[in-house]
């Protein structure tokens, strides 16, 4: 027979005053940041439970948060259309960063930490240098909100997803998109394998895709696999 397997409830955190929405952990596993809809972010001490401090400063609801590959930053995307780039240590917002029209629903970061890429319900989604927090590029071609990023292990691209159907492929260090997927349904996920050679996006209609990040050249078959999966259902 199969071994049972328990859980262990190490420790509640509380503190917060409405649903939490994303979640980010230090390299070190030692710290915890998590973003609410009560429009701040929290920073707590895993060891011991304790809260450390409180993120303050975003006018609404925080979405999503992601914590730079060092540990000593986080960052934060609103409801309140802005960006904010957290000091763990002092809690003190270094930059905001502001560009988006309406609210930003997700950010991700270059593994080196010294770049962000924020996806909004504007349509588009910006490359922000970490450093200045500067916005170095805007990336335009979803014509819906853009729901989800992620970025390749290399930094070199990032792949987002949408309810306009269409899952793009766009190049970091220029702005440009180098291919998009139409898929069945609304776009809501997907990941990027380690090596940077995959990536699977799942849509409303339950189909899942599996395709492949190679060559530059390789890229152009994503329009035509899109409409073979479309057509195989």
């Amino acid at each position: 027979m199969p071994r049972s397997t328990r859980t262990t409830n190490l420790r509640v955190l509380e503190g917060h005053t409405s649903r939490i929405e994303a979640l980010a952990l230090t390299p070190d596993a030692n710290r915890l940041v998590s973003a609410s809809a009560d429009a701040t972010l929290r920073l707590w001490d895993l060891q011991s439970g304790r809260a450390l401090r409180a993120l303050e400063g975003h006018a609404a609801g925080v979405w999503s948060v992601v914590v730079t590959p060092d540990g000593t930053r986080a960052v934060s995307a609103s409801f309140d259309a802005t960006l904010r780039i957290w000091d763990l240590d002092s809690g003190r917002a270094l930059h905001v960063l502001r560009g988006h029209a309406t609210e930003v629903y997700s950010v991700a970061l270059t593994p080196d930490g010294t770049r962000a890429v924020s996806s909004s319900a504007d349509a588009t989604l910006r490359v922000w240098d970490l450093r200045t927090g500067h916005a170095l590029h805007t990336l335009q071609g979803h014509t819906e909100p853009v729901y989800g990023v992620t970025v390749t292990e290399d930094g070199m691209r990032a792949v987002s997803t949408s309810p306009d159907r269409t899952l793009r492929l766009w190049e970091l260090e220029s702005g440009r998109q180098l291919t998009a997927f139409e898929c069945r349904d609304r776009l809501r996920s997907c990941a990027v394998s380690p090596d940077g050679q995959t990536v699977i996006a799942g849509d409303a209609s339950g189909m899942v895709y599996v395709l492949g990040l190679g060559p530059e050249e390789a890229h152009a078959g994503w329009s035509r696999a899109a409409t073979r999966a479309s057509q195989s259902g």
